[in-house]
């Protein structure tokens, strides 16, 4: 009988023991779920609260060019110093424009990328060649790279549509085309395929 007792008692703490280690790793799961949630909530929260106290310390023509600013970037991609260069067209004080940007809550690689994309629509482009254009636009050489290898084309068929604009344009030999789609930055194995498409 005491031996049956004994097993019991050693089963029940057994039993308690297994009890409170799931209550403390399931409790304590979840209490860094909401810590981190709480964290991210808060961290938002205060970024909004930061924009919200710039935005009252800027004078009337700073606030002026920083909405103008956000109505540019809600309808193209642009660089920093290029959306400067465009407030200041439009005759913003340059001291006002660089103030309302350096403001603006704005990641300038998806900038380039938008902008990128935008030449896509309109023209052939090599992915060197879309980086120069980039550049031009004065993004940075880190942005204007990521913005050429990030916008999604297929160089291929940018090689294709570049070929055949030429073609369209003026008659060429096949070696004559290759030079000219490397001239525009196409690889080679690129240009070739371009020349190929247009039955050179």
């Amino acid at each position: 009988m005491a031996k049956t007792v004994q097993k019991g008692l050693v089963a029940f703490v057994c039993i308690c023991a297994m009890l409170a280690l799931s209550v403390c790793l399931f409790g304590c799961g979840e209490s860094d779920s909401t810590g981190s949630d709480g964290s991210q909530q808060a961290a938002s929260t205060t970024e909004a609260a930061q924009e919200e106290e710039a935005e009252a310390q800027m004078t009337t023509a700073q606030k002026n060019a920083y909405d103008k600013a956000q109505a540019y970037l809600a309808t193209e991609g642009f660089s920093k110093k290029g959306l400067i260069k465009q407030l200041t067209f439009e005759k913003y004080d340059k001291a006002d424009a660089k103030y309302a940007v350096k403001h603006l809550d704005v990641d300038w690689n998806e900038q380039a990328v938008r902008k990128a994309q935008s030449y896509l629509d309109t023209s052939p482009f090599s992915q060197e060649g879309l980086a120069k254009q980039l550049k031009f636009d004065k993004f940075t050489d880190d942005q204007a790279e990521y913005g050429a290898a990030n916008c999604g084309a297929n160089w291929n068929k940018q090689a294709e549509q570049a070929a055949q604009n030429y073609q369209d344009l003026t008659p060429m030999s096949r070696d004559e085309m290759i030079n000219q789609l490397e001239f525009e930055g196409y690889t080679t194995s690129q240009a070739e395929h371009g020349a190929d498409s247009v039955g050179l």
